[in-house]
């Protein structure tokens, strides 16, 4: 399967007039959303906790956590997001696909609402 990217915006759900476009990978295979830290701060989204998470080839890591509104296509959702680092990818996980009423189209490298009618 080919890599889906999407563009999303990221709201500090404290100051909705505070955010920023950002593209995520969309990965089937993630039960998190990353965003980049330096765009969560200049937002002024704070981290409010801790996880622990195990990224691609195994290894497991802690990475601070916040909330956030996104919004894609017209329609937001708050969600946990993890505090990305330099060298971690920007990505859409499945829960907040699902939030959103998406779903990955493999054959055209997009995304599109579960129940198949076009937005």
């Amino acid at each position: 399967m080919g890599r889906v990217f999407i563009k999303v915006r990221v709201f500090n759900p404290h100051d909705l007039d505070k955010f920023r476009e950002v593209e995520l990978l969309v990965d089937s295979g993630s039960i998190y959303t990353v965003i980049p830290r330096k765009i969560l701060e200049s937002i002024g989204v704070k981290p409010d906790g801790r996880e622990r998470i195990r990224i691609f080839g195994g290894k497991t890591v802690v990475r601070d956590t916040g909330i956030v509104y996104i919004e894609y296509n017209g329609k937001k959702r708050g969600t946990t997001v993890i505090f990305g680092e330099r060298r971690d990818s920007p990505i859409i996980g499945v829960p907040l696909l699902e939030m959103l009423c998406l779903q990955i189209d493999p054959i055209n490298k997009k995304v599109k609402p579960i129940d198949g009618k076009e937005i």
